[in-house]
């Protein structure tokens, strides 16, 4: 009896996977299942999604990143009610920028791997790559929380007639709350990075990765 024409083709997925590795001269084993392809993202669209909706913005770039993203926001807002420092409506405007700036160069790497076939691509869309890019935040929206902190409550000084006190704090205390900001949140951060990422060996490969995409952009 013969065969139906149907039964004897491959099932799609698998037949797309083996054309495409005969163009590029591999094997493949079609009993083994090929992994999804990484579409590139937009880098000006993650910085918009991400400057108007914070960690909520991170949803374009990944589940991962946007739970990650708002760990670190929270992280961040605690840290600050405890050591009561003040948070004026205008610096979530500062906050929100440094989270857009950090899904746009998210966004460069990401599709500098996937455009370079980069061996590193495969770890785009874990946990881990998630965190350490979202540490990576959490110790910039510190530090420039704490430069427009510092800047803020210099003009405040200065319009109120203390120009000394606003000279004092421009020249030398913002730049000490900088300091401080990225060795506590610095702290924080590696913490969380030993923590996740305890396994260390495709970590440290990855980062390597990653700064060679940047070198070579730059």
């Amino acid at each position: 009896m013969a065969v139906p024409e149907k039964h004897l083709q491959r099932p799609e997925p698998i037949r797309d996977a083996l054309e495409d590795e005969r163009w590029r001269g591999r094997r493949v084993d079609p009993s083994v299942s090929q992994p999804l392809r990484l579409r590139p993202k937009r880098p000006l669209l993650a910085a918009l999604l991400s400057f108007l909706f914070g960690p909520f913005g991170y949803l374009y770039i990944g589940w991962r990143y946007a739970v990650m993203a708002a760990v670190m926001w929270f992280v961040f807002v605690g840290v600050l009610v405890a050591a009561d420092v003040p948070m004026p409506p205008a610096l979530k405007l500062v906050v929100f920028a440094v989270f857009a700036w950090k899904a746009f160069t998210i966004c460069q790497v990401r599709n500098h791997l996937i455009e370079n076939g980069d061996d590193h691509v495969r770890f785009l869309d874990t946990f881990w790559c998630a965190t350490l890019a979202m540490t990576d935040l959490l110790v910039g929206i510190a530090m420039f929380y704490a430069a427009a902190l510092g800047l803020l409550t210099t003009v405040h000084l200065m319009l109120g007639g203390r120009v000394g006190g606003g000279l004092f704090m421009l020249l030398l205390g913002t730049p000490a709350l900088v300091r401080i900001a990225s060795m506590v949140f610095g702290l924080i951060a590696t913490g969380m990075d030993a923590m996740i990422l305890a396994g260390g060996g495709a970590t440290n490969r990855f980062r390597a990765g990653v700064a060679g995409s940047r070198l070579s952009q730059g």
